[in-house]
């Protein structure tokens, strides 16, 4: 019997804490789970060229907060997109969904003209691009781009501000290209069981997957991994899918980190597979095709070996 591959994962289900790490080289910095550049579905920078306002009801956009629906009022922030950083989008206007209310009671930073660069969700209820909060937002600022002001918003952990090519870097670090550099075994395999377990304030949820093909490394045929994604988590969490059910294919990216391997590209490294079609996030459609990222998976074997 061969033994299984040990392997742990870490994610937080909160939409609420969000802000700017730094790139995935440190595996242990505590702001890489809190930074949307990293892990926002679509990237882009813009101009603004306008904001308008019209009310809406949690409901409306699948938000539930104590079980009860609430007003809110949703700003539509639309931007002249100059480049895409990261996901897809065809068309020269952006319109991104901004929150404010009772439940948001910072008032919107973005204004008429601003430089933007906007790292954004795709929301599933009514399938608009939302900012869940400001630390998706940079301005720019002469030759910087900054957050907004951390004395009013708060749920940024790194204020630092950012050259243009730091920004480049930060998003760029988790391509497909880098991360297929950085595994150490990428693997396409079949989930065949899902299961949870609550111990020591934790809450894990463990897959167990068959490995029907290796693009990288030599991993056996089997791979457990738990995954904590409540309570206390270690420093090098990252956020990761959390709709799974067996008999779903899966593409996996892992890392070696001491005994065990690590999902360190998190949802960019955690894929759905779907016939040609790979799956982001539970729900959203990853830029490229399955025949293309093995593509440049073989690209990057073949750099290392060279």
């Amino acid at each position: 019997m061969i033994k299984p591959l040990n392997i742990v994962f870490a994610a937080v289900l909160t939409m609420t804490c969000t802000g700017t790490a730094c790139a995935t080289q440190s595996m242990g910095n505590p702001y890489r789970f809190y930074d949307p550049l990293l892990w926002a579905h679509l990237v882009v920078r813009g101009e603004v060229l306008s904001i308008t306002e019209a009310p809406s009801t949690s409901a409306e956009w699948g938000i539930r907060v104590g079980g009860q629906p609430y007003r809110i009022t949703v700003e539509t922030v639309v931007v002249r997109v100059s480049e895409v950083l990261k996901g897809q989008y065809v068309g020269g206007e952006l319109p991104v969904a901004v929150f404010s209310g009772r439940h948001y009671p910072q008032p919107n930073p973005i204004k008429v003209g601003d430089e933007v660069v906007l790292a954004v969700k795709l929301n599933g209820a009514t399938h608009r691009y939302l900012l869940e909060n400001y630390s998706g937002l940079l301005t720019r600022r002469g030759t910087e781009w900054q957050h907004p002001d951390p004395g009013t918003y708060t749920y940024m952990a790194d204020k630092r501000a950012l050259s243009w090519p730091e920004v480049e870097e930060r998003v760029a670090s988790m391509s497909a290209q880098n991360i297929s550099e950085q595994a150490d075994i990428i693997v396409s395999g079949t989930l065949r069981s899902v299961s949870n377990d609550h111990e020591d304030q934790t809450t894990t949820a463990s897959w167990k997957m068959s490995v029907d093909s290796v693009l990288k490394g030599n991993p056996p045929p089997g791979i457990e991994f738990s995954m904590a994604w409540k309570g206390k988590l270690p420093a090098w969490a990252v956020p990761i899918p959390m709709q799974a059910s067996p008999g779903q294919k899966w593409l996996v990216f892992l890392r070696r980190s001491d005994d065990k391997y690590v999902p360190f590209a998190g949802l960019n490294g955690m894929l759905r597979e779907d016939g040609e079609r790979l799956i982001y996030d539970d729900s959203v459609e990853y830029p490229l095709s399955r025949k293309e990222v093995s593509s440049i998976v073989e690209s990057a074997n073949r750099a290392h070996h060279e």
